[in-house]
């Protein structure tokens, strides 16, 4: 058996649904089902029976479902153990960001405060998704990420989840350059109320998902969601099948194959961490939103 198996076998075990596990997990249902049958046929006993549209653990099932629920929960809790003590050996401070933001400037100002001291900490930098960015916090694979507050809603823990504002970023419709409006004068929001909005955050991000759906109503439409991984989505608008939501910090800007329009609307990004994270840098993030502020405001 391996991590896949498991992840298929508990994430359909909490569900008892095939297609919302694949929704979740941005595979196809098939897929899942291949890797259970895997398992069931090393374990040698049937996890699970189908009801109607639904699934339900077998008695072996929900023996397994206890087994390797605690297993995880306890890998998981040494590994965060481990990295915890390794930064604070290392001294280094571990950021997530999401593919894409161009944030180098404040960063790069940040890791030489960093390096003096009292702090004498090495930044690392890892990149990620939107749809998983608070996953890395969950891991222990980054100490603190910037993020947007909807990603939270997909978090289990999120009272342990420290956020402090780090800056106002002005939000943008980006679609195709060869889509007629990218030619359009006078462009509005409400013309982009018959096209498909791409979003790489998934279901299960409600806030997120509630925060589109009300900017939209206030620029006059209720836009019709279409749920597709990161990359994705950038190839979806690149090839003129709808338009997606960013803002200001994204380097897509810049690329010709996107057109796009600049709202009126803001929203607030955020420094986030852990309570029990217990790296001493973390001290040092008040000073790290002090130079996001002032990047901010000499760009104008």
């Amino acid at each position: 058996m391996n991590n896949l198996q498991l992840d298929y076998f508990l994430s359909v075990a909490n569900t008892r649904n095939l297609t919302r596990s694949a929704q979740e997990l941005f595979v196809s249902p098939p897929a899942i089902s291949k890797q259970i049958s895997r398992l069931e046929k090393e374990l040698g006993v049937h996890l699970f029976t189908r009801l109607g549209r639904g699934m339900e653990l077998t008695t072996a099932g929900t023996h397994m479902h206890e087994f390797f629920s605690s297993q995880k929960a306890a890998l998981e809790l040494a590994i965060k153990n481990a990295r915890d003590a390794e930064h604070i050996q290392s001294k280094k401070l571990t950021f997530g960001i999401i593919k894409s933001w161009s944030v180098y400037e404040p960063l790069r100002r940040f890791r030489e405060f960093l390096l003096k001291p009292p702090y004498e900490a090495e930044l690392s930098v890892r990149e990620c998704d939107i749809d998983v960015i608070v996953s890395l916090l969950e891991a222990g694979e980054a100490d603190v990420i910037i993020c947007l507050g909807g990603e939270f809603s997909a978090i289990d823990r999120t009272e342990e989840v420290v956020t402090i504002p780090l800056i106002k970023t002005r939000r943008i419709f980006l679609f195709s350059a060869r889509n007629p409006l990218a030619k359009k004068k006078d462009l509005v929001p409400s013309d982009f109320a018959n096209m498909p909005l791409l979003s790489p955050t998934g279901p299960k991000h409600i806030a997120a998902l509630n925060d589109i759906r009300s900017l939209c109503s206030s620029l006059g439409f209720l836009p019709r969601i279409v749920h597709m991984q990161y990359f994705s989505t950038l190839f979806g608008v690149g090839i003129d099948a709808g338009f997606t939501l960013i803002d200001e910090l994204s380097e897509k800007l810049y690329n010709p194959a996107f057109a796009s329009l600049e709202l009126d609307e803001t929203h607030t990004v955020n420094l986030a961490w852990l309570k029990s994270n217990k790296n001493p840098a973390i001290e040092a993030l008040p000073y790290c939103v002090d130079m996001f502020n002032s990047w901010q405001s000499n760009r104008g």
